[in-house]
């Protein structure tokens, strides 16, 4: 027998919300290339809805670590005397994943 996710509601909003920016970026993005003038109202609601969906998941990730500040020991592993460079560098384990989805929007012409 499985034992059942021990997820809280904000997890299930972050799912689900992450779902429809997904949606409505893929959308905008299929109405963007494909599309006619008309389209624009579109493109122009699709991509700021995901954006604003996907600010909307972060929070509710942040929110769903319990102590907000949790946050900073991702982005600065150290400790809070940390330097940006040390946060940033490739050679360290929590921000290494990372560096795929740094280098990805601006490839895809972001």
């Amino acid at each position: 027998m499985l034992k059942s996710p021990d997820w809280h509601l904000l997890i299930v909003w972050y799912f689900f919300l992450g779902g429809i920016a997904g949606g409505a970026y893929f959308t905008a993005a299929i109405a963007d290339n494909f599309g006619g003038p008309r389209d624009k109202s579109v493109i122009r609601i699709g991509y700021v809805l995901a954006l604003l969906l996907i600010g909307l998941c972060g929070i509710l990730l942040i929110l769903d670590l319990g102590t907000p500040s949790r946050f900073m020991n991702i982005r600065c592993p150290s400790g809070p005397g940390c330097s940006a460079s040390s946060a940033s560098s490739p050679s360290s384990p929590p921000p290494s994943r990372s560096w795929e989805g740094k280098a990805w929007p601006p490839s895809a012409g972001w």
